[in-house]
């Protein structure tokens, strides 16, 4: 049963995109794999949703290294910008993150097909938070992929923002509704603030990260 197993692994994980886009990045930086055990997989049928955890052997530049390698694949990060009579506000969103067992305030985020980035950014604004803006005004801010957790994780995040001017009517319809695709299991809260005070109300790393590149590209 234990061998039925990993052959189950060893096929379906060996499809994903995310370990296919992993094996091109090893090929290309000339990165010789001499082992591979497939060790889980979770994947939730009813969503894009897949994880998957490999042990490898790999040599680089004439040295081994053993090391265990979780695959993601490549997610979307956006950053609203809203400007709202003379304010610069911006959207978060909360939604409950297993790991910590709490709610968080991220920007909105999902998985995203590696060769259609700004479409993936586009449905995941309108699933998130229910706008739908044009692909023409949504900008790409990072042109190679970030990895957010490279000690052990391959997943690549492509940061994202638009500009829109709201009212008072848009801001209180979003304050008010729950976003989400609630058959996925979530149940998204927006949270609107002022761009300056950003900081103060979240530790996610895709936040620090978004509001740097904002402030390094000077976009504001």
């Amino acid at each position: 049963r234990k061998v039925a197993c990993s052959l189950r692994f060893s096929s379906l994980i060996s499809k994903l995109k995310s370990f296919l886009e992993w094996k091109k990045s090893l090929k290309k930086n000339s990165v010789k794999i001499n082992k591979i055990k497939y060790k889980s997989l979770v994947n939730r049928n009813n969503c894009d949703f897949t994880i998957s955890t490999i042990d490898t052997e790999l040599v680089y530049h004439g040295k081994k290294y053993n090391r265990a390698v979780q695959l993601e694949g490549t997610s979307v990060v956006i950053i609203p910008i809203l400007y709202y009579k003379k304010r610069i506000m911006t959207v978060l969103v909360s939604q409950f993150r297993a790991p910590l067992g709490r709610y968080t305030m991220e920007f909105p985020s999902g998985g995203a097909d590696s060769k259609k980035l700004k479409e993936s950014a586009k449905k995941e604004i309108m699933e998130e938070l229910g706008m739908n803006i044009p692909l023409k005004n949504i900008t790409k801010l990072n042109k190679k992929g970030i990895f957010l957790l490279p000690a052990n994780n391959y997943s690549r995040a492509y940061f994202f923002y638009f500009k829109r001017a709201v009212n008072e009517k848009t801001l209180k319809q979003m304050s008010k509704k729950t976003y989400g695709r609630k058959d996925e299991g979530e149940f998204i809260k927006l949270k609107l603030l002022d761009f300056k005070k950003l900081l103060d109300v979240s530790d996610s790393a895709s936040v620090i990260i978004g509001h740097s590149l904002i402030k390094n590209y000077e976009i504001l």
